[in-house]
């Protein structure tokens, strides 16, 4: 791979900057950017040529100059850089910047560099991401760069490299267009009144119903190439490509979780899932990475380094305008206040649909000391919500509050005996827990036979409910990860129902899980009951 040394000056010195000397009369004056400069070491005309001091100029543009006495050589580096990870101590600076594109990049990893051809739009918003994470599974982390190519209507492609951060040697990861082109048919049938979308991922075939006039014209077939997201989620690698019918117009997509083989990068599991699911990832994906960014900003840095460091931490999170308006006032901005506690993430309480391009989301910032790190628990917690909108296909933070620490309104049940909790709507105060067991039965055999398998089964019941007015309950059926796997299997079933549990969330040891028809006499508050558990309310 092409490789070039960074800023290093010896025989030859270069100095990309824009310096007017003016010729009055001596003294030489020096100007920089405008701003006149005064050195102790007067510019000079020699033999014909302008000399100019070095040192003053340099610093003055914010760069660091070195003189290595034992090799005589001059060191300048301004430390400009679009990405960093304090955890890896990785840092990506551009090579240059030409029609809004930075072209070339120089990774540093523990003050070691290599030169990468790479592209990235330099539009802060959509700054380049490094993660660290062991997404081959091997016990050691990789570092994982996230590029943004392109973005606009309709448009956003990104690039990813995995490489180990020791060597800074790459592993290759299958590229969207040839998933799609192995993996994925579609097509897209019109007639008077509606579209019929039609996708076909292996042996499984989902066809998609809109309106119409959901589009103005709508594409001759569905387009998988204009947009697509990647991601790191419990250390796997997944990649996001939603399925476009028109310029504006999407109708869910396609997720693609790799796996490592052969020494690269391959698609794994490949899914089809509706719009709300997969915008809903997205909106959760980006407020969990800007919690984990919230202790890298030091609101106690002067005004210049935490204006410099909003934008460098926060510009692929947060909106252009929110940006500015935390630049403005930097008593609105989040960020770190103390060496300890630190914020350390956000806990999502909830996520709300305001509408297709606008989610609420309400969480906590968890504050950590070094105690809590090692004995577990936490600090402090503080409420927080957030806008998320989404702007030129690419959903970003709109709107921030913060609440004050101790008064969170949020009513969220904890289950510490199996690890989970549930947020509940203010409404749901006093409301009480019922325990009961579900049971399954073999298959072939009738709900009317001994219990192959039994498990918890946890009631969250509203204040409200009363023997004459029973209102709807929150079921909660709790398997072993061993249950679970063998109800895929169909070894045992849940009662009657022709459709098994669905899933609400698990752990490292339980599954939890909603009963099959557990609404279907429709009891007073069902409906409240579905809005809450559209907002993914179980952590």
């Amino acid at each position: 791979m092409k490789t070039k040394s960074l800023a290093v000056i010896s025989a030859l010195l270069l100095i990309c900057v824009y310096a007017a000397v003016a010729f009055a009369s001596n003294p030489v004056k020096l100007f920089v950017n405008g701003q006149e400069i005064v050195s102790d070491i007067p510019a000079q005309i020699i033999e014909g040529r302008t000399m100019v001091p070095v040192r003053w100029i340099a610093e003055a543009l914010g760069a660091e100059v070195q003189w290595d006495e034992q090799n005589r050589i001059v060191r300048i580096n301004k430390p400009y850089y679009v990405a960093s990870l304090s955890e890896a101590e990785a840092k990506l600076y551009p090579f240059e910047e030409t029609n809004g594109m930075y072209n070339g990049f120089i990774l540093e990893v523990q003050e070691n560099r290599q030169y990468f051809n790479w592209k990235n739009i330099s539009n802060p918003t959509f700054a380049p991401r490094i993660l660290l994470n062991d997404i081959n599974q091997d016990g050691n982390k990789e570092l994982i760069i996230i590029l943004t190519t392109g973005t606009g209507t309709g448009v956003h492609t990104e690039d990813i490299h995995v490489l180990n951060p020791s060597t800074f040697a790459e592993i290759e990861a299958e590229d969207p267009v040839d998933i799609i082109k192995q993996n994925v048919n579609a097509r897209i049938e019109l007639n008077e009144d509606q579209a019929a979308i039609q996708i076909i991922i292996g042996d499984e075939e989902i066809t998609v119903y809109k309106e119409k006039d959901y589009a103005v014209t709508w594409f001759d077939k569905v387009a998988f190439s204009n947009v697509y997201y990647y991601e790191v989620i419990n250390n796997e690698l997944k990649l996001s490509i939603p399925a476009q019918v028109s310029s504006a117009g999407f109708i869910g997509g396609i997720e693609v979780t790799y796996l490592f083989n052969n020494g690269r990068f391959e698609a794994g599991t490949i899914n089809y899932t509706n719009q709300d699911d997969s915008v809903r990832s997205a909106v959760v994906s980006l407020i969990e990475g800007f919690g984990k960014k919230l202790q890298t900003v030091s609101l106690l840095a002067p005004e210049a380094i935490l204006k410099e460091n909003l934008q460098k931490n926060y510009g692929g999170f947060v909106s252009p305008n929110l940006l500015a308006e935390w630049e403005r006032d930097l008593q609105k901005a989040p960020g770190r206040v103390s060496s300890s506690p630190w914020p350390d993430r956000i806990e999502i309480l909830s996520t709300e649909k305001l509408s297709d391009s606008a989610y609420e989301v309400k969480g906590e910032i968890i504050e950590m000391t070094s105690v809590e790190m090692v004995q577990g628990g936490f600090a402090a917690k503080r409420p927080i919500t957030l806008t998320v909108e989404s702007i030129e296909n690419h959903w970003l933070i709109t709107a921030m509050s913060l609440g004050g620490y101790g008064d969170n309104d949020a009513l969220v049940y904890k289950n510490l005996e199996y690890g989970f909790s549930f947020s509940l709507p203010g409404s749901w105060q006093g409301y009480s827990i019922i325990t009961d067991q579900w049971e399954g039965f073999a298959s072939g055999s009738s709900q009317y036979s001994a219990a192959a398998e039994t498990g918890p089964l946890i009631s969250i019941r509203h204040p409200l409910w009363t023997a004459q007015n029973q209102r709807q309950d929150i079921p909660i059926m709790i398997f072993t990860l061993t249950q679970w796997e063998l109800l895929q299997q169909e070894e045992f079933h849940i009662g009657a129902a022709p459709i098994g549990p669905r899933e609400l969330g698990r752990n490292t040891e339980y599954i939890f899980a909603l009963p099959p028809r557990y609404n279907y006499s429709f009891p007073t508050g069902y409906e409240e009951v579905e809005r809450i558990l559209e907002n993914n309310p179980l952590r």
